[in-house]
């Protein structure tokens, strides 16, 4: 066997004696938790920050000078023993020079591995103690070990190697694991020192971990309590369960003997539209429990089809779904095409709706039975526009019906007053939020010519109640004067209405003379007063009275032509006309000249407003003389 410490090598075969250069004394290894790096001899962790794999040779030249450096050494394979060597150096002094580490041993830590073992940190971590150089060689015979029985603990080749005698060589390890049911102390390896182990695991029975059983209740222990090798514990099932191998059980090796094994059973749920008989509602069933379920009339179809469920560890295999008939009930301004009130449908069954033209509705349209229920419409009756005399509403028509929630607008005429003016919404309930506008007629002031009127604008419309006041002007005649009040009723004034018509101004009449004392040319005479006229002798007239004063006119106005006095002509008779005579326009007068006359225009002539048309003219004639002697 050969060991390289970089500088030194021990050598030999086993059960031979050989020389030893250096004389050592080993401490019992212990296990090292953690990361595995293992602590010099003061106990202090390996401040190493290099690590390398190398041989002997290449540890002492990687590491040479480097006080963080950690070395594997191995050895070949062919050389006894074939272990892993790790070297460690801190703490060095000298500046780490190339034998600081060897010349001061308590700050080497040793590593040993199973050559199979290629993680340092699951070693072995020992210390070497009393370690000296000497120079003297000395004989020392080395024996193997055999393998011993330990109870509660197993190895195996690849745990513990041995020669081909089953005996495990001086200085290799043996490292044991817990048997089934058996649990040990911290040392679980051991190194063969010169035909004996240092020290052998000690284990006993495992203890037991009281488990949880699902569905199980324990008595006399505690749950996750740990309980000695031969402790019995009873377990008894819970109410929802149904359990097997129930009742007391004992810890043998780390566990119990069978345990008990639990299967919740099945609460039954209300199911809308079934039921069943092996199963009632709100009930615990077994296990495996199968039931069937019945469809109540009322429902269309329960899913899944034969309607029968199992029990399976507290679940039912399928809870049965059911899918409602539907109900259609009346609305209220809605119509149903195709669907009866009052009757039952089956789901997915459709009927469509249609509104009453004096409502609105929502959800109109088709409605499908879903899950017992149609979607049935909301309607609300729509409100009626009145007729107003004296407004209007914008955006509205008068006796036409508007939808909830419409505005109308309601303005007066200029002819009118009105109250309850504004925006009027339509409600749900099909009237209007505000009462009808009321309206009262205007009273129109009157603009009389011939009367004059003061609190009131001439032409203006007024409210009821507004007083006015009219006064006749000069040259008219009125009736009706004073104060009016426009009545509440609207339209009117109280009392007779004002009216005023024109006086009429007596003419002089050409030809006539006035035979009514208050009709004197040129004064005035009120409205339906009467003057009558007579002619001169010297005229003849037409339209002579009674005349009537109408609104400033009389109804009637003589018109007199003047008489033509009949010419006394000296050479002339006239036929038919008195000479020195009146006669009447339009007379016609034939002239017959005398004897010894010679006249003109003898024919008839015409009288025409005082004069005749042509008047005859005469001269005397000449009588020629016979005078004797000429001719």
């Amino acid at each position: 066997m050969k060991l390289c410490f970089l500088l030194s090598c021990i050598s030999g075969a086993a059960g031979k004696k050989v020389i030893v250069e250096h004389s050592e004394t080993w401490k019992v290894p212990i296990r090292l938790p953690g990361t595995g790096y293992c602590r010099d001899s003061a106990d202090r962790e390996s401040t190493a920050r290099r690590i390398v794999q190398t041989t002997c040779a290449g540890a002492e030249k990687l590491c040479h000078r480097d006080c963080h450096c950690v070395a594997w050494a191995c050895q070949p394979k062919k050389r006894i023993p074939s272990d892993v060597v790790l070297y460690t150096s801190t703490d060095c002094d000298r500046n780490c020079d190339s034998v600081a580490w060897i010349l001061n041993p308590a700050l080497i830590t040793r590593a040993g591995h199973d050559e199979h073992n290629h993680h340092f940190s699951e070693g072995i971590c020992f210390k070497w103690e009393n370690y000296s150089f000497q120079n003297q060689d000395y004989e020392k015979e080395i024996s193997p070990c055999s393998l011993p029985t330990v109870v509660g603990a197993v190895t195996s080749t690849m745990t513990c190697p041995r020669d081909s005698e089953g005996k495990v060589k001086h200085g290799h390890f043996c490292v044991w694991d817990e048997a089934p049911g058996f649990e040990c102390g911290e040392v679980m390896s051991a190194r063969c020192q010169n035909g004996a182990f240092e020290r052998l695991p000690v284990c006993g029975a495992k203890r037991c971990v009281v488990p949880e059983v699902f569905g199980a209740t324990v008595t006399g222990c505690l749950e996750g309590n740990l309980v000695e090798n031969g402790t019995t514990c009873a377990w008894m099932e819970d109410s929802d369960f149904d359990c097997s191998e129930v009742g007391p059980r004992q810890c043998v090796l780390g566990n119990f003997v069978q345990l008990p094994v639990c299967a919740q059973k099945c609460k039954v749920p209300p199911v809308r539209g079934a039921n069943s008989e092996e199963c009632p509602e709100g009930t615990l069933v077994t296990n495996g429990t199968t039931c069937t379920w019945a469809v109540d009339d009322q429902f269309h179809r329960c899913y899944p089809a034969g309607l029968e469920t199992t029990c399976v560890e507290g679940v039912l295999s399928a809870i049965p779904t059911c899918l409602p008939k539907c109900s259609l009930f009346p609305v209220t301004g809605a119509v149903s095409g195709g669907c009866e009130a009052g009757k039952l449908f089956d789901h997915g069954q459709k009927c469509s709706w249609s509104a009453d033209p004096f409502f609105t509705c929502s959800n109109l349209g088709d409605a499908v039975c879903v899950d017992g229920a149609f979607v049935h419409p909301e309607c609300s009756p729509k409100c009626r526009v009145p007729f107003v005399i004296g407004a209007s509403a914008a955006n509205c028509t008068s006796l036409q019906t508007v939808s909830t929630g419409t505005e109308c607008n309601w303005i007066a005429d200029d002819d009118h007053f009105c109250s309850n003016l504004g925006i009027h919404t339509c409600n749900s309930n099909g009237a209007f939020d505000s009462e009808r506008p009321g309206c009262t007629a205007k009273c129109t002031v009157f603009d009389l010519e011939g009367a004059t009127v003061s609190g009131c604008m001439p032409g203006a419309k007024v409210v009821p109640g507004t007083a006015c006041t009219w006064e006749e002007k000069i040259g008219h005649s009125c009736r009706g004067m004073g104060t009016k009040v426009c009545s509440e009723s609207g339209g009117l004034f109280l009392d007779a209405v004002p009216e005023c018509d024109d006086k009429c101004t007596v003419p002089a009449v050409y030809g006539a003379t006035s035979t009514t004392a208050a009709c004197g040319a040129g004064r005035q005479v009120n409205h339906n007063a009467s003057c009558s006229w007579q002619p001169l002798v010297t005229h003849t007239c037409i339209n002579i009275g009674p005349a009537s004063c109408s609104n400033g006119k009389f109804s009637l106005l003589p018109r007199c032509l003047q008489k033509c006095t009949v010419p006394a002509l000296p050479g002339a008779i006239p036929k038919g006309c008195t000479e020195g005579g009146l006669v009447a326009n339009g007379t016609s007068c034939e002239w017959e000249a005398k004897p010894d006359y010679h006249c003109s225009n003898m024919g008839a002539q015409l009288c025409m407003n005082g004069r005749f048309l042509l008047e005859p003219s005469c001269e005397k004639s000449c009588r020629v003389p016979v005078v004797f002697g000429a001719r």
